[in-house]
């Protein structure tokens, strides 16, 4: 995980997590709310696709060369498509040097709650999403370390979700409360992680392994 790794970065892995498990379970093509990543890809193509659009089609072009590392539209369709978090900065940049308006799409808890609607009405059993995110303690340790009080802030956000059936499971080897003090900046917010999470403790024998 980059450094980097921020709120943004948070919500894309949320996206990008849901939208393969999708895949997986071959419910993909049944839903219609998508990830920022497809919105933007199928933009693309539908600009590439229409001729009549062909100088709006350029002037991208002209942009991905100047101020990107993509060399053509289909390059850039082809990041999205890979999840390529530097692709949707490109395009989003685009659009907001134009000021022209991106394509809609919701943020990504309103992405989770529109999937879970929609996949109640393809199978009734279906009641909730459940995120399981391993290796959760770099998260914590970026956000202290870059005192990212809004990505812990959106933390506590995805914690609410628990009461529309979608709940975020973390697995960290250190929790909230044993790095308050660490991070004086984080302490309120990572109480604040305390007390919204049901915080199990589970302790495990040493393994060694050879």
């Amino acid at each position: 995980m980059r450094e980097s790794f921020g709120a943004k970065s948070f919500e894309y892995r949320l996206q990008i997590g849901l939208e393969r498990s999708l895949k997986k379970y071959g419910y993909a093509d049944r839903i219609s709310e998508k990830t920022e990543f497809k919105k933007h890809s199928l933009w693309l193509q539908e600009l590439v696709a229409d001729p009549e659009r062909e100088e709006y089609l350029n002037v991208i072009e002209n942009y991905l060369r100047k101020k990107s590392d993509f060399l053509s539209v289909d390059e850039l369709i082809d990041a999205l498509n890979s999840y390529d978090t530097g692709a949707i900065k490109t395009i989003t940049g685009f659009f907001e040097e134009f000021n022209l308006p991106a394509p809609r799409h919701c943020d990504t808890s309103g992405y989770y709650s529109a999937v879970l609607a929609q996949l109640k009405k393809i199978d009734p059993s279906i009641v909730g999403i459940i995120i399981y995110w391993d290796e959760f303690t770099t998260v914590f340790s970026i956000a202290g370390k870059n005192d990212d009080a809004n990505l812990l802030g959106l933390i506590q956000s995805w914690a609410e979700k628990a009461s529309s059936n979608i709940y975020l499971f973390l697995i960290s080897h250190q929790s909230p409360e044993a790095l308050r003090g660490k991070h004086k900046v984080l302490d309120d917010s990572l109480a604040k992680i305390t007390d919204r999470f049901v915080v199990a403790d589970i302790r495990m024998d040493k393994i060694t392994t050879y």
